[in-house]
């Protein structure tokens, strides 16, 4: 018994179609979810600089907290409304900031991170650095 093998060749124009459609495919797949592609790409110094001046008004009514009370407060909501009026956020998209403190340790640390690119991090033991994973 012979096994038919059967060659399609496809020209360069069909390939080029289909292999838009596979494009416009996943292009649509991201904007049913929600994505674009700008979600992928690694933060401006503009958003950076507006996260840490964010954050540099969270800082200070830590800063006023600690003088206040000779700790860190234990979650961000401590601070409002006495310190702060509200909590800003650490993006223009409405991203929140993460708050650790370790009492043991008398630290803290005020980060918001990027996902794959890279947190921008305060801790009381230094200044705003940017991790490049």
């Amino acid at each position: 018994m012979r096994t038919a093998v059967k060659v399609v060749l496809i020209s360069a124009s069909s390939l080029l179609l289909l292999l838009a459609i596979g494009i416009v495919s996943i292009l649509l797949l991201f904007k049913a979810a929600g994505l674009s592609l700008s979600d992928f790409d690694s933060p401006s110094d503009q958003e950076i600089q507006y996260t840490q001046d964010q954050g540099d008004q969270i800082l200070s009514a830590i800063r006023t907290y600690i003088t206040e009370t000779g700790n860190p407060p234990s979650e961000l909501d401590d601070l409002v409304p006495q310190h702060i009026a509200t909590i800003p956020f650490a993006t223009e998209s409405g991203d929140v900031w993460e708050y650790h403190y370790t009492p043991e340790k008398d630290k803290f640390q005020l980060a918001f991170d990027w996902g794959e690119w890279a947190p921008v991090t305060w801790s009381n033991g230094g200044v705003w650095y940017l991790d490049t994973k």
